[in-house]
C-alpha cells in the first residue's frame, strides 16, 4: 500500500499544468495501477491534500486476515500516508550516447542513431521548454579539448 502510495504521490508531484481535481484523480490511477485489492486488501479512495508546495495522500483500507482467524479477527484495519514537495529544481544533466557502429544497422526504417539522435533532441528542447538557454538547466556536451568522450 505505502508503495502504490508513493508512486501516485511521485507521479502528481511532478505533472504539470493539471488542475487539483486533475492530479487527484491522476493519484488515484496511478494508486490503482499499482495496488492489487485482489492480493493485498480493499482500499478506500485516496484522499490528497494540498498545501503550499506539500502534497499529501493518505489512503485507509482493510486487509484479510489468515492466522488471526483462529481468534476470531477476520480483518484488520490498517492506512497509509505521504507527502511529497512540488518543487522545480535546476539540473545538470549529462547524456552518454552511443556511437558505435551498432546503431547504424535496424530493420526499421531510420537507423537506430537516427531515433537516439531525434530522441535526445526532443527530451533536451522539453527540459529548455523550447527555449534556447536556460537557467534552470545545464547539459553537458560530452567534449574534453574539442574531442569527443
Amino acid at each position: 500500500m505505502n508503495n502504490a502510495l508513493d508512486a501516485a504521490a511521485l507521479a502528481i508531484g511532478s505533472w504539470p499544468g493539471l488542475s487539483q481535481d486533475q492530479l487527484k484523480a491522476k493519484a488515484q490511477q496511478f494508486f490503482d495501477a499499482n495496488y492489487s485489492a485482489a492480493d493485498l486488501g480493499t482500499v478506500g479512495k485516496l484522499d490528497v491534500n494540498f498545501s503550499g508546495d506539500d502534497i499529501k495522500i493518505t489512503v485507509s483500507g482493510t486487509v484479510p486476515t489468515t492466522f488471526m482467524k483462529l481468534a476470531n479477527v477476520n480483518s484488520v484495519d490498517l492506512g497509509a500516508s505521504t507527502v511529497v514537495k512540488k518543487r522545480e529544481r535546476k539540473i545538470e544533466l549529462v547524456l552518454v550516447l552511443d556511437t558505435t557502429g551498432s546503431m547504424a544497422y535496424s530493420l526499421a526504417p531510420t537507423s537506430k542513431i537516427s531515433a537516439l539522435k531525434s530522441a535526445a533532441k526532443k527530451m533536451v528542447s522539453t527540459l529548455f521548454k523550447g527555449n534556447s538557454t536556460s537557467s534552470d538547466v545545464k547539459v553537458g556536451n560530452g567534449k574534453t579539448n574539442g574531442k569527443d568522450n
